[in-house]
C-alpha cells in the first residue's frame, strides 16, 4: 500500500517528550497494522527494530523534531530520541511484527557500511518491546543498554525482561 500524501496530527497525551506527531492518515485508518523492520544497529538509538521502525509512518518534520527539540538532525541526543520513539509508539502498536534478522548490521547504522552478523532468523510476534529485546540480544547487543527499551518499558509497551520472553522455534 502506498502511503499517499494525506497526513494527520495525532495528540499523544501520555507522551513525555513527544506530545503530538504528524503521521500518514492511512496508518490511522488501516484495520490492521503489520510492522516489518530489519534488526540492525543505529547510531542514534543503538538498535533499530519494531519500536524505531514506527518513525517510518511519521512526517519528516516530526522525525526531525524527534532527533532534537531544536529541530537539528543529530544523533547526539540519544535519551531524547529514545523517549520520542517510545512516545510515538503510544499512538498505535502493531497487530503483528515480523522482524528480518537474517543479515544484521552491527555498527555504522542505519546507513552503513559496517560489520554484519547473520542470525538467519525471521521472527514474528505481537509484543513490540519483547520482539526488539529478543532481536537485539540475538545480534549480540545488551538490551539493558538500549534507552528506547527502557523508555518503552516505562510506557508499558511490552515485556522488556529477556529471561521471561517466550520463544517458539519452528524449523
Amino acid at each position: 500500500i502506498k502511503y499517499g500524501d494525506d497526513r494527520v496530527e495525532i495528540d499523544i497525551p501520555d507522551g513525555k517528550y513527544l506530545k503530538s506527531a504528524v503521521v500518514y492518515k492511512i496508518f490511522m485508518d488501516s484495520d490492521v497494522f503489520i510492522n516489518i523492520p530489519v534488526a540492525k544497529h543505529h547510531n542514534g538509538t543503538i538498535f533499530s527494530g519494531v519500536l524505531k521502525g514506527l518513525m517510518g509512518v511519521s512526517s519528516r518534520d516530526t522525525n526531525r523534531y524527534m532527533h532534537s527539540p531544536d529541530g537539528d538532525y543529530t544523533y547526539d541526543k540519544e535519551e531524547y530520541l529514545a523517549g520520542c520513539i517510545a512516545d510515538l509508539n503510544l499512538i498505535r502498536q502493531p497487530d503483528l511484527s515480523v522482524i528480518d534478522a537474517d543479515n544484521c548490521a552491527l555498527n555504522n547504522g542505519p546507513r552503513g557500511p559496517g560489520d554484519t552478523t547473520q542470525p538467519r532468523r525471521l521472527l514474528a510476534g505481537t509484543d513490540p518491546l519483547a520482539m526488539d529485546v529478543y532481536s537485539a540480544s540475538l545480534i549480540g547487543m545488551e538490551p539493558s543498554d538500549i534507552l528506547t527499551f527502557q523508555k518503552a518499558s516505562e510506557h508499558k509497551l511490552g515485556n522488556s525482561d529477556p529471561a521471561s520472553i517466550k520463544v517458539m522455534e519452528i524449523n
